[in-house]
C-alpha cells in the first residue's frame, strides 16, 4: 500500500469503494428519484406525471444533500474518493438545474411558494443559529425577547414577509428567464 492511503495518524483513508458500500441505498434511492423525476412527465395523465416529477426532484434535492453529507473529511478521504464527490456534487447540480429548466414552465405557478418556505425556513434556520452563536445577536435579541415575545416574533414574521414581497416580484422574472432558457436550449 502506498503512503498517500494513509493520513498523519496512520489510519487509513476512506475510497470510493468504502463510501459506496457504506452509502448504497442513498444512492440507489437518489438514482431512482432522478429517473422518477425524468420519467414521469411521460405518463399519459399529464397532471399525475407533472405531481410525481415534482415531487421526485424535491425529494432527489434532499436525498442529493444527505448524500453529499455523508462524505467523510478531506484529511480522511483518498484522492479518488475527492474527485467522486466533486464530481457528484458537479452531477447533482446539473441535474436540478436541467429539472429546473426542462420544468419550468410546468412548475411556474409552484415556484412562488416552494422559494418563498424555502426562504423562509432559511431565514428562520439562520435566526436560530445567530441565537446560538452571536453574542451580539443574544445581546440584541434576549432583551427584546424578555420585554416583548410579541416584538420579538413580530420582528422575524415582518423579515419572513418581506421575503415573501420580493419573491413575489422576483418569481416571474426568474420563471420566465427559465423558460427562455429552456426554449434556447432547443433551438438547433
Amino acid at each position: 500500500m502506498s503512503e498517500d492511503q494513509f493520513n498523519k495518524g496512520g489510519v487509513k483513508k476512506a475510497g470510493i469503494s468504502d463510501f459506496i458500500e457504506g452509502n448504497y441505498k442513498l444512492i440507489s434511492t437518489l438514482a431512482f428519484l432522478t429517473a422518477l423525476t425524468a420519467f414521469a412527465g411521460n405518463l399519459s395523465l399529464k397532471p399525475l406525471g407533472h405531481f410525481l416529477s415534482f415531487l421526485g426532484w424535491l425529494s432527489s434535492i434532499v436525498v442529493w444533500c444527505e448524500l453529499l453529507g455523508k462524505f467523510p473529511p478531506l484529511k480522511q478521504s483518498s484522492v479518488p474518493l475527492v474527485l467522486f464527490s466533486s464530481t457528484l456534487g458537479f452531477i447533482g447540480i446539473v441535474v436540478q438545474a436541467y429539472c429546473l429548466i426542462e420544468f419550468a414552465s410546468l412548475w411556474g405557478k409552484l415556484f412562488y411558494p416552494i422559494f418563498f418556505f424555502l426562504s423562509a425556513y432559511i431565514l428562520i434556520a439562520l435566526f436560530t443559529v445567530l441565537l446560538k452563536v452571536s453574542p451580539t445577536y443574544q445581546r440584541v435579541a434576549f432583551p427584546i425577547f424578555k420585554r416583548s415575545q410579541l416584538l420579538f416574533w413580530g420582528i422575524h414574521v415582518m423579515a419572513i414577509l418581506l421575503v415573501w414581497v420580493i419573491l413575489w416580484f422576483v418569481t416571474p422574472q426568474l420563471n420566465k428567464l427559465l423558460i427562455h432558457i429552456h426554449k434556447r436550449m432547443g433551438e438547433p
